[in-house]
C-alpha cells in the first residue's frame, strides 16, 4: 500500500510551493533536487516533462545540446535522441523551445528557489563560426537578462528567488573557449559608432576576428568571433560607415594581402572581398585618414630598417592602392585605436590569471592598469570544472580557478570522493550526475542529480538534509 501511494503521489514537495528555508541559506550550503537528462521524460528513468519536474520540487535541469545547421538542440547522444515530446515538453527539439519552457515556469512562480539549467554542450564553441554566440543569444533572449543570474560568492537562495542560472558543462575545450581565447599579435579599431573589430593570429598562423559594440559604460559586449584566414600580423581599420579594412604578412613568406569586410548592426561581419595580394613586405599597419582612405606602412622586405607607405582608396570591392613612397615612420600603431571623441581601446595577449596566458585582453581606460578585461562573450554562464579534466593538467587548472561550479559522476572512487570533498570545502556547488540509492554517502552534492526524482529513497535522502531546498 506504501508503494502504491508513492506512485499515486511522488511528490518531492508540494507543487509549486517553497520547502522552509534556513533564512540567508549561502546558495553554495544549500542542496536541490536535480535531475539528469532532464528532458528524457521516461525513457531511461521517471522524470515527467520539464513542468512536472519544476512542480515538483525539482530545482536543477540537464539539457545535452547539440549543434545542427548554426542551432542548437536538445538529445543525449545526438539531436532529439531520449527526448521525450510529450506533456508540456516542446514538441521541437530547438533550444529556445525549451528555454522558453523553463522561462514561463519560472515567471509563473516569482518566489521558488532558483532554477539552476545545467547546459550540457556536446559541441565546440570554437568552432569557426563563433557558435559560442548563438548560445549566449539564446539564452539572453529567451531568458531574459533580468532573469538570468550569474553566481558571486556571497549569494543566498532566498536572493536567487525566481532566477535561472545557466551552468556551461559538456566538452572541456568548449567550456574552456568561454572562460578565455587565446592569441598573439592582436590590433584592434574602433569608429564613431561604438563598433570594435579585434583581429589576431592564432599563434598557429591561422587569423580570427572579434566584432563588439562600445557599451554605456565603456566596456564592450563582443557580439560575434570567427576565422577568416591564415597569416600573420593581422592589423586593421574600420570607417564609419561599418567597412572594415584588414591587412596582414603571409605565415610563410613576406608577402601581404588586404580583405574587406562590412559589419552589420548586430555585430555579424560579412566578407566583400577575400584575401588579396598587394605586394611584398612585413608587419603592415594601417591608420583611417578619411572617410574612405587608409594609410599604411610596412617594413620592407629587402632592409629591415626600410619602411614603406602608401595610400588606399576604399571601394566596395576593391583597395586602389597609391604607389609606395619612403618612410621615417616605423609604422602606425596596431594595438590600440581612438576616435575623434577620444574614445579609445587598447588590446594585449598576455597573462590574465594564473594558468591563464596568451588570454587576449582589452581596456577603454588605457591610463589604468587594472582595467583588462577579457575579450570574450558576455559571461551570462557560469563555467563547471569537472572531475576528469585532472587528467589535462593545463586545461585543469584553468577550469578549477575560474569555475564556479564542479561535477563528478555518481559512480564513486577513493579519489573521487576525494575530490568531491576538496570542491565542497573550496565553495564550489557540486553536481553528481547518475545518482542513484547506491551513491549515499559524502560528501552530500548540491545536485544528486537523478534519473529517478520521484523515487521513495531518493525522497528520503532529500528530507534528511538539513538544507534542502525545493
Amino acid at each position: 500500500m506504501a508503494l502504491l501511494a508513492a506512485v499515486a503521489c511522488p511528490a518531492l514537495a508540494i507543487p509549486g510551493a517553497a520547502a522552509p528555508r534556513v533564512k540567508n541559506l549561502p546558495y553554495r550550503d544549500a542542496v536541490f533536487a536535480a535531475t539528469h537528462n532532464s528532458y528524457s521524460g521516461g525513457i531511461g528513468g521517471d522524470r515527467g516533462d520539464l513542468a512536472t519536474q519544476l512542480d515538483n520540487g525539482v530545482r536543477q535541469l540537464e539539457l545535452d545540446l547539440h549543434l545542427v545547421n548554426g542551432r542548437f538542440e536538445v538529445g543525449d547522444d545526438g539531436p532529439g535522441d531520449a527526448v521525450y515530446h510529450g506533456g508540456a515538453n516542446p514538441k521541437t527539439n530547438a533550444l529556445p523551445d525549451w528555454l522558453l519552457t523553463i522561462k514561463k515556469w519560472s515567471a509563473k512562480h516569482p518566489e521558488a528557489a532558483p532554477i539552476t539549467l545545467v547546459l550540457a554542450v556536446h559541441s565546440n564553441l570554437n568552432s569557426d563560426r563563433g557558435v559560442a554566440s548563438v548560445l549566449v543569444d539564446d539564452l539572453t533572449e529567451n531568458i531574459g537578462d533580468d532573469r538570468l543570474a550569474v553566481l558571486t560568492p556571497n549569494a543566498t537562495v532566498d536572493g536567487l528567488s525566481g532566477k535561472i542560472i545557466p551552468v556551461l558543462s559538456g566538452r572541456q575545450d568548449s567550456r574552456l573557449a568561454y572562460l578565455r581565447d587565446q592569441g598573439t599579435v592582436p590590433a584592434v579599431a574602433v569608429n564613431s559608432h561604438g563598433q570594435v573589430v579585434e583581429v589576431h593570429d592564432s599563434g598557429h598562423g591561422t587569423l580570427w576576428y572579434w566584432i563588439g559594440q562600445w557599451q554605456a559604460d565603456d566596456t564592450v559586449r563582443w557580439l560575434s568571433h570567427g576565422r577568416y584566414d591564415t597569416g600573420t600580423n593581422p592589423a586593421v581599420a574600420l570607417t564609419d560607415d561599418g567597412m572594415l579594412v584588414e591587412v596582414h604578412q603571409s605565415e610563410h613568406a613576406k608577402q601581404l594581402f588586404y580583405r574587406l569586410g562590412q559589419i552589420d548592426s548586430t555585430g555579424g561581419l560579412r566578407w566583400r572581398v577575400p584575401s588579396t595580394s598587394y605586394g611584398d613586405g612585413e608587419r603592415p599597419s594601417l591608420l583611417l585618414t578619411g572617410p574612405n582612405t587608409v594609410n599604411e606602412i610596412h617594413r620592407a622586405d629587402t632592409r629591415a630598417v626600410e619602411y614603406l607607405t602608401r595610400t588606399g582608396q576604399i571601394g566596395q570591392k576593391e583597395i586602389r592602392w597609391s604607389g609606395l613612397t619612403l618612410t621615417h615612420d616605423d609604422g602606425h600603431p596596431t594595438d590600440w585605436g581612438c576616435t575623434s571623441a577620444s574614445r579609445c581601446i587598447e588590446v594585449r595577449s598576455a597573462t590574465f590569471t594564473f594558468m591563464m596566458e596568451k588570454t587576449l585582453q582589452y581596456r577603454t581606460n588605457v591610463f589604468d592598469s587594472s582595467a583588462w578585461q577579457r575579450v570574450i562573450y558576455p559571461q551570462v554562464m557560469a563555467t563547471e570544472v569537472q572531475y576528469e579534466d585532472s587528467k589535462d593538467r593545463a586545461a585543469y587548472l584553468v577550469l578549477l580557478l575560474n569555475s564556479t561550479f564542479a561535477a563528478a559522476p555518481a559512480d564513486r572512487g577513493v579519489a573521487q570522493t576525494t575530490w568531491m570533498n576538496d570542491a565542497r570545502d573550496w565553495g564550489r556547488p557540486l553536481r553528481e550526475w547518475g545518482f542513484a540509492q547506491d551513491s549515499q554517502g559524502l560528501p552530500v552534492p548540491n545536485f544528486p542529480s537523478t534519473d529517478y526524482p520521484y523515487a521513495g529513497w531518493y525522497k528520503r535522502y532529500l528530507e534528511r538534509r538539513p538544507h534542502y531546498v525545493s
